[in-house]
C-alpha cells in the first residue's frame, strides 16, 4: 500500500507528466480543432487514465523487483546509471 509520502512525490509527477506537450497533446489540439471539445475530452480522459495505469504498473514492477530481487535491482541501477554516462559523452563528443 503506498504511504502518504510516496503519493505526495507520485500525484504532482504525474500531473506535470501529463500537461507536458507531447504527441498526445498535439493530438488533442487536433481532434478539438476538427470535432469540438466535448467530443475530444473523452480521447484525453483515455490518455490520462492510460498515462496512470502505465505509471502505477511500472512502479509497482520496480517495487516488486526491489522487495524480492535487491542484488538484480542494483545490477539495473548501475546498468542504467552507466548507460547515461554513455549517453552524456556521445552528447558531449
Amino acid at each position: 500500500m503506498p504511504t502518504l509520502a510516496t503519493l505526495a512525490v507520485f500525484i504532482p509527477t504525474m500531473f506535470f507528466i501529463s500537461i507536458t506537450p507531447g504527441m498526445c497533446m498535439t493530438l488533442a489540439m487536433t481532434l478539438g480543432l476538427k470535432i469540438g471539445l466535448r467530443r475530444t475530452l473523452w480521447m484525453m480522459l483515455g490518455e490520462v487514465f492510460g498515462v496512470a495505469v502505465v505509471s502505477v504498473s511500472a512502479v509497482m514492477g520496480a517495487a516488486t523487483l526491489m522487495l524480492n530481487y535487491p542484488s538484480l535491482f542494483t545490477w539495473f541501477k548501475w546498468i542504467g546509471g552507466l548507460y547515461l554516462i554513455y549517453l552524456g559523452l556521445k552528447m558531449y563528443w
